[in-house]
C-alpha cells in the first residue's frame, strides 16, 4: 500500500476521516515530541505542546493547500508553543534535554555541516520513519524516552534484555545507512 501524501491526508481529515487523522498524528507526533524535548520540556509539558499543536492544525485545516509544507508548519507551531511553555515557567521546571549530538555520535553520523538542530531532528525523524518497525521502536525508546531502562524496553518490545544491545547495534547500523543515503 502506497503511503499517502500530506495533502491527501489533509483532504481526508477535512471530510472527517478518523483514520487519516491518526496517520497524521502517527507521522508527526514523534517529531513534535523531539522538538519539545530538545527545548528541555518535561514529558508532560511536551505532551501538552504536541496536543495543542495538533488542535491548532485541526482548527486550520481549511487554510492548507496542495503546496503546504505540513511538516514545516507543525514544526514551527510546535516550537512556538514550546517557547511559550518555557517563558511561562521562566525555565524553572526545565530539565536537561537528551543531547542530540550524542545520539548522532552513537550513529557515527557526521553532522558538523548542519548548524540547525531542527534540520538534524527533521533528518533523524525521516530516517526513523524509513527505518520503521521494531528497530524504530527500539531506537526511539532507547534515545528519546526519558525512562528508557532495559527493563522497560524488554517489556514493551517483548524481547530478552540480553538481546537489546546487539539488536540496538544492528538497528543503529541500518539507521546510519539510511541517514547516509539521505545526507
Amino acid at each position: 500500500m502506497q503511503k499517502k501524501s500530506d495533502w491527501q491526508l489533509i483532504q481526508a481529515c477535512r471530510r472527517g476521516n478518523g483514520a487519516a487523522w491518526q496517520q497524521v498524528v502517527d507521522r508527526y507526533e514523534r517529531l513534535l515530541f523531539a522538538i519539545c524535548r530538545r527545548y528541555g520540556l518535561t514529558q508532560g509539558d511536551s505532551a501538552d505542546v504536541v496536543q495543542t499543536t495538533f488542535i491548532d492544525m485541526l482548527q486550520q485545516l481549511d487554510q492548507f493547500h496542495p503546496e503546504s509544507n505540513l511538516k514545516g508548519w507543525l514544526g514551527t507551531v510546535g516550537r512556538r508553543h514550546a517557547w511559550r511553555v518555557l517563558n511561562r515557567y521562566d525555565h524553572e521546571q526545565v530539565q536537561s534535554p537528551p543531547d542530540l549530538r550524542e545520539m548522532m555520535a552513537a550513529l557515527g553520523a557526521i553532522t558538523d555541516g548542519v548548524n540547525d538542530d531542527f534540520a538534524v531532528l527533521d533528518w533523524l525523524h525521516d530516517g526513523l520513519e524509513t527505518l520503521g518497525g521494531r528497530c524504530q521502536k527500539l531506537v526511539t525508546l532507547l534515545y528519546f524516552d526519558e525512562d528508557s531502562s532495559y527493563d522497560k524496553v524488554s517489556e514493551q518490545l517483548a524481547m530478552p534484555k540480553g538481546s537489546i544491545g546487539a539488536t540496538r547495534s544492528r538497528c543503529l547500523k541500518k539507521l546510519r545507512e539510511i541517514l547516509e543515503q539521505s545526507a
